[in-house]
């Protein structure tokens, strides 16, 4: 019998996926990801990872929190619950909420480390060879090193204060980006993906997505709404005022 451990929080808007236990389908909304000894993983619901696995020892990880960075307040469209779900109250795409507050604070480095190496595939420069040593230390026996930490902790501060495509918040906003521009792109026929496809291009190369783009990909939101009826509103602004270094330094050499 496998042996599971929480591996994260994420969200399925497809309903294509059952819970490991109790083989339900899991709609729209949060789900909870496990993982075994083996590497395997597997979902389940919030209700039956607690019963079958007890609660998490620490903070789990929540990528449907990133998602719902990007939900403007008020305007997402909401689709009903059946009534009888253990889970209803988890399948609604609201604005993500200040983290709860829990007796293990969350290691932001570990979780940052965790963000850039295994969740942004794809995105142009997402891990240095540096960033990818220290993440390999998450899973050592002796753990990440104390200069390695150091490291860590004055990127994000550097990078939290310059308000730049590095920052937790910004490389948590682009793995929202990224999931409902996929989700979009799912539920869009292949002939007409292109659009889709050159934003999600666009966010992979450029870690933000500028106001214009967003509009239009609320505009596109309304017919993806035909198959999936929660898709929601972005924020337009979300990308606000996020600086890329690596143009600033492209124009600096150059001058």
């Amino acid at each position: 019998m496998s042996k599971w451990t929480y591996a994260r929080i994420d969200r399925n808007e497809l309903g294509q996926v059952h819970c490991v236990f109790c083989n339900r389908p899991l709609r729209s909304g949060r789900l909870i990801v496990l993982r075994d000894d083996s590497g395997v993983e597997a979902f389940a619901g919030p209700s039956c990872a607690k019963t079958h696995v007890g609660a998490p020892s620490e903070p789990i990880l929540d990528l449907s929190r990133m998602a719902m960075l990007l939900v403007v307040r008020g305007e997402a469209p909401v689709r009903g619950g059946g009534g009888n779900d253990p889970d209803d109250d988890m399948q609604r795409p609201e604005p993500a909420r200040p983290r709860p507050v829990s007796k293990n604070k969350p290691d932001e480095v570990a979780d940052y480390l965790r963000l850039r190496v295994e969740h942004m595939q794809g995105f142009a420069g997402n891990a240095t060879q540096t960033l990818r040593e220290f993440h390999r230390q998450l899973d050592s026996e002796a753990g990440l090193e104390s200069d390695a930490r150091l490291y860590v902790e004055r990127l994000l501060a550097k990078s939290k204060k310059a308000n730049t495509i590095f920052s937790h918040r910004n490389v948590e906003l682009c793995i929202g980006a990224a999931y409902w521009l996929r989700v979009a792109i799912e539920n869009t026929k292949p002939e007409r993906r292109e659009f889709l496809e050159r934003l999600l291009s666009s966010l992979h190369e450029y870690w933000r997505l500028t106001s214009k783009q967003i509009e239009a990909l609320n505009r596109w939101g309304e017919g993806v709404r035909k198959s999936v009826k929660n898709f929601p509103v972005l924020d337009a602004g979300a990308f606000s005022g996020v600086q890329d270094p690596r143009y600033a330094q492209s124009q600096n050499s150059g001058s």
